[in-house]
């Protein structure tokens, strides 16, 4: 693993993992596992809606400029409803939707330092602090 890889592990729609993995893969990701996941009581009313897709959670371990770019194609995407939480409190780093996030385009992202939020707007300067925050001093 260089120090530009990082473990991760991207939540999506169940409909959308293989996708997701073999875009990981094609992009030089190692696919550890693929599981469900099921959000927090925290999160659950983001989550609860009857008609919302199981999620699936594709844990990989990827490097970084793949991962921001990523994130930048979802965020860009207008026709997709809520926006995205990165969460890189931990190891590894959690990425999430939000569905019911508005505007759509909204990145979250929490850290040791608190919760930032970027409105699409100010999306490449959110994106700009994730690359710092997951950078190769993270460790």
């Amino acid at each position: 693993m260089s120090t530009s890889d990082i473990s991760v592990e991207w939540v999506t729609k169940e409909s959308d993992a293989q996708a997701f993995t073999v875009s990981a893969r094609e992009g030089g990701a190692t696919v550890l596992e693929t599981k469900d996941w099921v959000p927090d009581t925290e999160a659950l009313d983001d989550y609860g809606d009857a008609m919302m897709e199981p999620l699936t959670a594709v844990a990989s371990i990827v490097a970084v400029g793949w991962l921001i770019r990523r994130i930048a194609d979802v965020l860009g995407d207008v026709t997709r409803q809520g926006g995205q939480l990165i969460d890189v409190r931990k190891h590894p780093a959690i990425v999430r939707p939000l569905p019911k996030a508005k505007p759509p385009g909204k990145l979250v992202i929490i850290s040791s330092e608190g919760t930032q939020v970027f409105p699409p707007d100010r999306r490449d300067e959110g994106l700009a602090l994730l690359k710092t925050l997951l950078g190769p001093t993270r460790g």
